[in-house]
């Protein structure tokens, strides 16, 4: 029997809009500008917190250089100047962002980083996820989920209403066996958009420079989020009841379309929805893209 699985990001498409689901997690239809994977910005940063997590270090040089190394040996659908000013960048962001929490940091012991889930759901979906570190307080013995993320702006109620959080200390708890209920994020703002007649190449190696004359702007961190049991049970029995829907639409072959007056920004799937034209798309093997990262060789103290 086919084992069919919902993550936060895939749950969240098909509220937002079905046939979208369809599209994205159904026929895996995704536009070609997203071929190349390795290029965005919010895997290179993860991947080099995730390096330096797993070693208990602020090796901001050492966590690029193993990204470097990561691209030398799959070079394939990079653009290797573009990877070098991004990586460029990221050693300039890494170093800001050690500038401002390394101090405040020194009480954090990591338990776990990069640390995929699996849950059974009553209605034989399985909730997939990934938490990008486990942490525990030296003081208190408190462990915290950590969420570091790179947005351009950030809405803080939409991480307080989207969910994210309680599935993961739902996962972590239930598919782990960890006794936690709070999580952090850690944001790295990105900074502003390219300018015109500006290259790719130029804008991240200019973002770089920006981010550590500034970094006390481009780093913020809200006061965690703590969640009530009532909370955590209730978000588990909407995850099974958000499958059911999906299964009845599976079933009876109906996604409605559904694209908010209010949305900010265009669809990515537009020219398939108005036109059927799906010229500029491909079909991706992986069901769930959002939980692929660039896994760097965690190395030795000797490296």
């Amino acid at each position: 029997m086919e084992m069919k699985s919902i993550t936060h990001s895939s749950k969240e498409c098909f509220l937002e809009c079905p046939y979208r689901y369809f599209l994205e997690y159904i026929r895996l239809l995704t536009p070609s500008a997203a071929a190349a994977p390795y290029l965005t910005w919010g895997q290179l940063v993860h991947a080099a917190l995730g390096w330096m997590s797993e070693r208990e270090t602020m090796d901001t040089e050492g966590a690029v250089e193993a990204l470097r190394e990561y691209f030398e040996e799959h070079p394939e659908g990079v653009q290797i100047d573009l990877v070098d000013a991004m990586l460029y960048s990221l050693d300039k962001v890494l170093k800001g962002w050690q500038l401002k929490w390394a101090e405040k940091d020194k009480d954090l012991e990591t338990v776990m980083s990069e640390v995929p889930f699996e849950m059974p759901l009553p209605s034989g979906y399985v909730f997939k996820g990934k938490i990008d570190r486990i942490v525990k307080d030296k003081k208190t013995g408190k462990l915290l989920l950590w969420e570091w993320k790179t947005p351009s702006r950030v809405i803080w109620q939409n991480y307080l209403l989207g969910g994210q959080g309680l599935g993961y200390v739902l996962g972590a708890r239930e598919a782990l066996g960890f006794d936690v209920d709070t999580i952090q994020y850690d944001f790295l703002l990105k900074p502003a958009n390219k300018r015109q007649y500006e290259t790719e190449v130029d804008y991240w190696e200019r973002i770089g420079e920006s981010v550590l004359l500034s970094y006390d702007k481009y780093f913020f961190r809200p006061d965690p989020l703590t969640y009530r049991e009532e909370e955590i049970r209730r978000y588990k029995v909407e995850l099974d009841d958000i499958t059911q829907m999906i299964e009845f639409c599976r079933r009876e072959g109906i996604f409605p379309k559904h694209h908010a007056a209010n949305r900010f920004g265009k669809c990515a799937f537009e020219r398939v929805c108005l036109y059927g034209d799906e010229n500029g798309y491909f079909v991706r093997e992986n069901f769930h893209p959002e939980l692929e990262s660039i896994h760097v060789k965690p190395g030795t103290d000797e490296d």
